[in-house]
C-alpha cells in the first residue's frame, strides 16, 4: 500500500513539473517566435525543469500544434521537389562522390507510442556516383538495373543516408531531437 501511494504522489509531483514546464517553454517559444526565430531545445532546459529530454520534445510538437503539423512542414519542404547534392552540400552533408538529383515522395506518417516514424520513397532523377574502390568506375545511379546487386546494396545505404541528413536538417531546423523521428526510405526505380 505504501508503495502505491509513493508511486501515485511521484507521479502527481512529475506532472506537475511538466505543467510548469509547458507553461514556462510556451511562454519563451512564443516570444521567439514573434521575433522571428524557431525554438530550440537546450538539454539544460530538461535539467533545470526537472523533465527527461523526451518530454521536452513531446512538448515542442505540442507547441507546434501536434505531429501532423510537424510532419506536413518537413513535406512541405521536400515532397516531390528536385534536390540535388549541391543543395545538400550546401547544407554542410559530405556528399563525398555522388553527383545526383533525386526526389522524395509519397510521405507517410506512423504514430507509435514510443516514436514516430516517417515514410518516403526516393526517386532518383539523374546522375551517379563515382567509386572510389577499385579503378574509380562512374556508376549511373538511373540504370539500378545493372548495378551488381553487392554494390547496389552499399550504394542504396550510402544514398538513403544522404537523404535521412537532409530531413534531420529539416528536423533540426524545427528544433526537434532528430533522434526521435525515424525515416524509413525505399529507392524506386
Amino acid at each position: 500500500m505504501r508503495h502505491t501511494i509513493r508511486k501515485i504522489l511521484l507521479e502527481d509531483l512529475y506532472q506537475k513539473r511538466i505543467d510548469f514546464a509547458r507553461k514556462t517553454l510556451f511562454k519563451m517559444w512564443d516570444k521567439e517566435k514573434s521575433m522571428g526565430k524557431k525554438p530550440k531545445l537546450n538539454s539544460s532546459f530538461s535539467h533545470s525543469l526537472g523533465v527527461v529530454p523526451h518530454t521536452l520534445n513531446d512538448l515542442l510538437i505540442e507547441w507546434y500544434g501536434g505531429i501532423d503539423v510537424i510532419f506536413q512542414l518537413i513535406k512541405d519542404q521536400l515532397d516531390d521537389k528536385i534536390i540535388t547534392t549541391d543543395d545538400l552540400t550546401k547544407l554542410g552533408i559530405d556528399v563525398g562522390g555522388y553527383d545526383f538529383s533525386f526526389k522524395l515522395s509519397k510521405f507517410s506518417l506512423i504514430d507509435n507510442d514510443d516514436n514516430y516514424f516517417i515514410l518516403m520513397h526516393i526517386y532518383i532523377i539523374s546522375g551517379g556516383v563515382n567509386i572510389i574502390m577499385g579503378d574509380g568506375d562512374y556508376v549511373d545511379l538511373t540504370d539500378i538495373g545493372s548495378i551488381d546487386d553487392n554494390l547496389w546494396w552499399e550504394l542504396s545505404y550510402e544514398i538513403k543516408d544522404l537523404c535521412r541528413e537532409l530531413v534531420n536538417a529539416i528536423i533540426d531546423d524545427l528544433g526537434l531531437y532528430d533522434d526521435y523521428i525515424l525515416l524509413l526510405m525505399d529507392i524506386i526505380d
